[in-house]
């Protein structure tokens, strides 16, 4: 935290202790509440290395580490026109020292680089129509080409900034699937999915019995094939549940966002202030 305003300015890491590995993390402080810098283990024997920055009007000292794959924070400036409304190139001197650094430590802003003509911001300035993309996460190149979903998104939490994300992986990762199918957990409190289940397992269980013993018993009718044909229904009936549950307001999400990308890749988006006012 930076100790002027603790409440107001600082950097930290948050991470999933349910897909990375906590065990070995180091950490250090390199300015309060200006840069940190983070090493944790990434796949097997290799390490992955990311430093988070908050540089608010000064130029992020350069220190004797061993260079991040990884940086990412708030940079406030831009390195082109086309990342701040109206555009408008950043302080030649600032963006000089900015490029300084990111070729000194060999990074790329991964966003720009997947979204060479796209516009995007992640500040909106309270009070204005400006706008910038000063949230930028950099990235050595050979982590870039094992990277994906670059996004900027609104976020639940209040916040003056948007959240800018990205997925990445390492070239020594396992392909993993999308795994064996589960019923989701919303439908285990759905009274009309349960009640269903219920009832077809009550048939099946008796199925069963009678198939168990007895001429009953044959290669079509036996408790082991009456259990697949149960799994099967069940898993059918969940799907279908599934498709009626599924917010219509999920669909209309999707349509608006496509809508706003539509119109902040609009020539004139620049310009038009209803375009502005509708952002």
């Amino acid at each position: 935290m930076e100790h002027v305003k603790p409440a107001a300015q600082g950097v930290a890491f948050v991470l999933n202790r349910e897909i990375v590995d906590t065990a070995d993390i180091v950490s250090h402080e390199l300015i309060p509440g200006r840069a940190m810098y983070l090493k944790m283990r990434w796949h097997g024997d290799s390490f992955l290395t990311a430093m988070n920055v908050y540089t608010p009007n000064s130029e992020l000292g350069r220190r004797r580490l061993q260079k991040p794959s990884v940086v990412l924070g708030d940079f406030n400036i831009v390195e082109e026109a086309i990342d701040r409304l109206p555009p408008r190139e950043g302080d030649p001197n600032q963006v000089e020292a900015l490029r300084n650094l990111t070729r000194s430590l060999k990074v790329v802003d991964g966003w720009r680089i997947t979204e060479p003509t796209s516009v995007g911001y992640s500040y909106p300035t309270r009070g204005s129509d400006t706008r910038s993309r000063i949230d930028r996460i950099y990235v050595s190149e050979e982590l870039l080409v094992h990277s994906t979903g670059w996004t900027i998104e609104t976020t639940g939490i209040p916040t003056d900034h948007k959240m800018v994300s990205a997925e990445l992986s390492t070239a020594r990762a396992p392909y993993i699937g999308k795994g064996r199918w589960a019923i989701p957990h919303v439908l285990l409190t759905d009274k009309i999915f349960m009640e269903e289940v219920v009832r077809l397992g009550e048939k099946a269980v008796k199925a069963a019995k009678y198939a168990a013993t007895g001429e009953a018993r044959t290669v079509t009718n036996n408790p082991q094939i009456i259990l697949r044909d149960f799994k099967a229904t069940v898993r059918s009936k969940a799907q279908a549940r599934m498709k009626q549950k599924v917010p219509k307001l999920t669909a209309e999400i999707k349509k608006l966002n496509v809508r706003l990308a539509e119109i902040q890749q609009s020539p004139a988006f620049a310009t038009n202030q209803d375009a502005l006012e509708g952002d």
